[in-house]
């Protein structure tokens, strides 16, 4: 997504539903230029109770932002984290 930001000069969106347990990852002003939805396993799930929305600007850039989830199986909690101007997810 980061990338396809920085490709294309196109503002692009992450959109985590908590109801439904999906990840979206889309183009902010068109869905059919790019679209890709991931269904997460029922285990795995976000632990903060809500949705989360994150922002990737026409160059790539976006603002520092963690996504926790937590297995139901091993009650390990995966952290990633977005940082600012770094272009590059990384887990803990």
């Amino acid at each position: 997504m980061l990338n396809y930001s920085y490709l294309n000069k196109n503002y692009s969106t992450f959109f985590y539903n908590y109801e439904t347990n999906t990840m979206n990852f889309m183009d902010y002003n068109n869905k059919d230029k790019f679209f890709n939805q991931i269904k997460l396993p029922k285990t795995l799930k976000s632990n903060r109770g809500h949705d989360i929305r994150i922002n990737v600007s026409n160059n790539g850039s976006t603002g520092p932002r963690t996504i926790e989830l937590e297995s139901s199986l091993t009650h390990r909690i995966y952290h990633y984290t977005i940082q600012m101007m770094w272009g590059e997810l990384v887990e803990k």
